[in-house]
């Protein structure tokens, strides 16, 4: 069954020659198949089995396809009402959603694809970070009383013996190299006393963010670059981008009081996305760093530095590194501590966060409810919950136009002021149109 409306638009444009063409050079051949089956989707349950499925695809290509896990960690805690949130809804579709979009507006927009760059494969790199990864932070959402499981599940992520079994499916096997490289590995961090992040210790905002923070091993880069995360992000991402003390203060007054300076601690999604993605990333980069010293007689080379990771030496403070402070930055809210002097985001300034934002605030079509609120009250919520068929999308004029069919004026509103009071100029970019 095919679709109308902006998700058959989606797919018409993947399957024009030039696209399909990219898009094979860079992904496997599943990669226009499972998008069908994502984009023509009509229930929810497919759509989001579906989704995992074409993101695993896209993340295989950069060497992160065991961050899959993640992804349906979220989806899980979503379809269970694990998410305390009132107005919680999906972000396992939602995320793909974003990532295929930015893909779109990238290269139908001349004013997006000149401020980027027009090179397609260098674009790619980060925004699987940026569009993809975005929303895994909301595994920290909630005390550890009540997701154990799931902050265990992210501590896994950084034991040693994980390698071995990740590279067992690929890479010829060796017992006795992988034990020398891990008791070499093992050594050093006994020697520089640097221990595993401990997220199932942390039961209070502010307690994660001090834990996510912390990247000891990022000093055997030889590459100056700071073990503090804040601080290394203010040493790799550019003097036009939302300052980084900023973002610090605006992290910790919402871990202290909230978003409304009056409500519960808690954490922001985003920026414990962005901090755990940095501490896992530069987690491989540094084995691939070690496991340089040792290529002679470990397979452990192999596997990390030729089958995962792309680990050329300038990569981490020059792409992923600023690709994670767009993901970091993405919902920092207007009128809500230092978001009143951050927002509205400039394309020139960082145009990689404005995308994310852009693409983020434009997703609005196929989204189940979450949280309480829309679960306990769907007629409100139905008022704004379209589906693609609700939603054109084509270019014209050198504009991405939104045709949104739609009879709530509140809705209307709330997405014209979420554009104009986070964007500066979305215009230059976006034509919106309503209909009823």
């Amino acid at each position: 069954m095919s679709r109308s409306g902006i998700n058959a638009e989606l797919l018409r444009w993947l399957e024009t020659k030039q696209i399909k063409h990219e898009i094979k050079i860079e992904f496997e051949d599943s990669f226009n198949e499972l998008s069908k089956n994502f984009l023509n989707a009509v229930t929810d349950a497919r759509r989001l089995t579906s989704a995992e499925d074409l993101a695993e695809i896209i993340l295989k290509k950069n060497g992160l396809d065991e961050l899959i896990r993640i992804r349906k960690e979220v989806r899980k805690l979503e379809l269970k009402r694990a998410i305390s949130y009132s107005k919680q809804t999906d972000h396992s579709a939602h995320s793909l959603y974003v990532y295929l979009l930015g893909l779109y507006i990238y290269k139908c927009s001349p004013v997006m694809m000149s401020t980027l760059g027009d090179d397609f494969h260098r674009f790619l790199f980060p925004w699987v970070y940026a569009g993809l990864l975005h929303d895994v932070g909301y595994i920290f959402s909630e005390p550890i009383s009540a997701l154990p499981s799931s902050r265990g599940l992210l501590e896994r992520f950084f034991e040693l013996w994980r390698i071995e079994e990740l590279a067992k499916p690929t890479t010829p096997y060796d017992d006795n190299d992988f034990k020398e490289f891990i008791s070499f590995v093992q050594k050093l961090k006994s020697q520089a006393n640097w221990q595993d992040p401990c997220y199932s210790r942390c039961d209070y905002p502010i307690d994660i963010l001090d834990e996510l923070r912390k990247i000891p091993w990022i000093e055997r880069f030889e590459l100056g670059l700071d073990t503090d995360a804040f601080r290394l992000f203010q040493q790799c991402v550019s003097e036009n981008s939302i300052p980084t003390y900023m973002l610090e203060n605006y992290a910790y007054k919402v871990a202290i009081s909230g978003y409304d300076e009056k409500s519960n601690p808690e954490i922001d999604h985003a920026i414990a996305s962005s901090l755990f993605l940095l501490q896992y990333c530069s987690y491989w980069y540094w084995l691939s760093v070690e496991s340089q010293k040792v290529k002679d007689k470990s397979w452990c080379y192999k596997y990390i530095c030729e089958e995962r990771l792309d680990f050329s030496k300038n990569n981490l403070p020059n792409k992923i590194i600023p690709a994670l402070y767009s993901v970091a930055c993405h919902n920092v809210l207007p009128s809500r501590h230092e978001g009143k002097y951050i927002l509205p985001i400039r394309l020139e300034a960082d145009p990689l966060t404005y995308l994310l934002v852009l693409c983020d605030i434009l997703q609005i079509w196929d989204r189940f409810p979450a949280g309480t609120k829309y679960l306990d009250d769907l007629d409100s919520f139905s008022e704004f919950a379209l589906i693609s068929e609700e939603v054109n999308l084509s270019c014209s004029n050198n504009l991405i136009v939104f045709e949104i069919k739609s009879n709530s004026t509140k809705f209307k509103e709330d997405l014209i002021n979420n554009l104009n009071q986070r964007l500066v100029d979305w215009k230059t970019i976006i034509e919106i149109k309503f209909t009823n």
